[in-house]
């Protein structure tokens, strides 16, 4: 189901997802590839010295590009109108070039990302 926004409504997990799924199973599932993908950054990443600082570590970035993947093949598949259809996939195409941008700027040497800290766990 679409509200006004165009995007999906959160529905009761018992309705909408498989009998037996474990939403914060999968949640830690997450967080732990993230930390991960974290960890990975530390040891293999440069980490140039004056460098501009970045916000988010390799981890969330990661995240955030799958985030809105899911979302905008959800909405690809299942928007109402045409226009709404248009706007998500354009999304995704920004979303895309801008992590590439943010590939580049690192294999220049011209950002650090954090290096994070994992000490809490998400809220679901």
């Amino acid at each position: 189901m679409v509200g006004k926004s165009g995007l999906p409504i959160r529905r009761r997990l018992d309705e909408c997802c498989p009998r037996g799924f474990d939403a914060a199973a999968t949640h830690a599932q997450i967080h732990e590839v993230i930390a991960s993908i974290d960890h990975w950054s530390r040891l293999h990443l440069p980490r140039p010295i004056g460098a501009r600082r970045h916000t988010h570590t390799l981890g969330a970035v990661i995240s955030h590009v799958a985030h809105t993947y899911a979302q905008a093949q959800w909405t690809l598949r299942h928007g109402d109108t045409e226009q709404l259809r248009h706007e998500a996939a354009v999304h995704w195409a920004e979303v895309q070039q801008r992590y590439a941008d943010l590939i580049a700027e690192i294999r220049a040497l011209r950002i650090e990302l954090p290096t994070g800290w994992h000490g809490t766990r998400p809220i679901l």
